[in-house]
C-alpha cells in the first residue's frame, strides 16, 4: 500500500532548502517505511502535466465530439435547479480539480471570491462555446445554467479540499514559485 503525506520545509539536493509537498511512503518487507521526496522541480513538472491532462479532459467532455446535426429542440436551459442529479453531480466533480490546480498555479487565486470569479469565467466560456457550436454547427450540446452552478460549486469544493490538505498558505504558494521551466545546466 502506498500512502501520500504532506510536509513543510525539507532539505533538497545540494544543500538548498525548499518546500517538499509530496512524500510517498512505501512499506518494505520488514514492516519499515522508506520515504521518497519529490524535488521541487518534479512537483512542478507533475503539476504542469496534471493540469494539461485535466484541461484536455474537460475539453473532451464538454466540447467534443463536434458532429453537425439538425437542431432538435431548445439549446438553452435557463431554469436553475431543474436538472437530473447525476448530471449535476458529474459537473461538480469535473470542476473540483479546477479549485485545486488554479491556486497552485496562481497564488492570487487562493481565495474563495477569486476562485468563484475564475470558475464562473471558465464555466461561462465552456457554455458559450457550446452555444456557438450548437447554433453554428447544430451540435447536440446544450447550454445549461445548472452546469454553471455545478461547476462553480465544484471549484469551491476543490479549494476547500486544497486548504484542508495543505492548510498553510506558504506551502500552497511554493508550487507557484516555479512559474518557468527550469533551464538545462550548461
Amino acid at each position: 500500500m502506498v500512502e501520500a503525506a504532506l510536509v513543510g520545509q525539507t532539505q533538497c539536493g545540494r544543500g538548498q532548502r525548499g518546500t517538499g509537498l509530496l512524500l510517498l511512503a512505501v512499506p518494505e518487507a520488514h514492516g519499515e517505511e522508506t520515504t521518497v521526496k519529490l524535488s521541487d522541480t518534479a512537483n512542478f513538472y507533475w503539476l504542469q502535466v496534471g493540469s494539461a491532462i485535466y484541461a484536455l479532459g474537460v475539453l473532451a467532455v464538454t466540447v467534443l465530439p463536434i458532429t453537425p446535426q439538425e437542431p432538435s429542440g431548445p439549446v438553452i436551459h435557463y431554469i436553475p435547479f431543474l436538472v437530473d442529479a447525476p448530471s449535476f453531480v458529474l459537473n461538480v466533480i469535473m470542476f473540483v480539480p479546477f479549485g485545486v490546480l488554479v491556486p497552485l498555479h496562481r497564488p492570487g487565486a487562493d481565495a474563495y471570491r477569486k476562485i468563484l470569479g475564475l470558475a464562473v469565467a471558465a464555466s461561462a466560456a465552456i457554455e458559450v462555446t457550446q452555444l456557438v457550436l450548437g447554433l453554428a454547427g447544430g451540435s447536440r450540446r446544450t447550454v445549461d445554467v445548472n452546469d454553471l452552478i455545478a461547476n462553480v460549486t465544484g471549484a469551491l469544493i476543490g479549494l476547500a479540499v486544497l486548504r484542508l490538505a495543505v492548510p498553510h498558505e506558504v506551502h500552497r504558494r511554493a508550487f507557484a514559485r516555479k512559474r518557468q521551466w527550469p533551464r538545462p545546466p550548461g
